[in-house]
């Protein structure tokens, strides 16, 4: 039996069994390929093209232990809010968080004391181009398209307005 491969290379009855050979010693296709001078996906081809002397290796591959999985920390419930209907303008009128069975909301997540006066929330799907993203409730309790944003005016290429870029910086350091 002889096959020439695309490369000249001649698969001889001698080359195929000393290719078995190696093969059966656990020697991988490159190796394999390397001794006997020819490519390694000649090697992969002949063997899959003969598995009767090329068997599969992957019954003899002992299966990997799944590690265990860590408990998942539980979330606290997230906090309800009310809101009112959006105007035909597009603006979310604000609303006051309201604590969900008699607990206070923490103030260290309530954006909404960072509203600035006389700026009207807007809802981030609404957003223009140049308006502040800033959002004015904490993401556990709302996010998505309908966040309260701040909405007030901001610089060019800016997210943020004045206000609440310094309060972004101020924070970071």
């Amino acid at each position: 039996m002889s096959a020439a491969s695309a490369n000249g290379f001649v698969w001889t009855d001698s080359v195929a069994a000393k290719a078995q050979q190696l093969w059966r010693e656990g020697l991988s296709a490159a190796a394999i390929a390397t001794r006997i001078g020819t490519t390694r996906s000649a090697v992969c081809g002949y063997a899959t093209r003969n598995r009767d002397r090329f068997p599969s290796r992957l019954a003899t591959v002992a299966p990997r232990k799944a590690k265990p999985r860590q408990a998942r920390l539980a979330r606290p419930p997230v906090e309800k809010l009310t809101v009112r209907q959006v105007s035909s303008l597009g603006r979310v009128p604000w609303a006051a968080p309201v604590a969900q069975a008699g607990r206070p909301i923490a103030s260290v997540r309530d954006l909404s004391r960072f509203r600035l006066p006389g700026e009207e929330p807007i809802a981030f799907m609404d957003l223009g181009h140049a308006q502040c993203r800033f959002p004015l409730e904490a993401f556990e309790t709302r996010s998505g398209h309908m966040t309260p944003c701040c909405g007030a005016a901001t610089g060019e290429g800016a997210s943020y307005c004045a206000a609440h870029l310094r309060l972004m910086a101020r924070d970071r350091s």
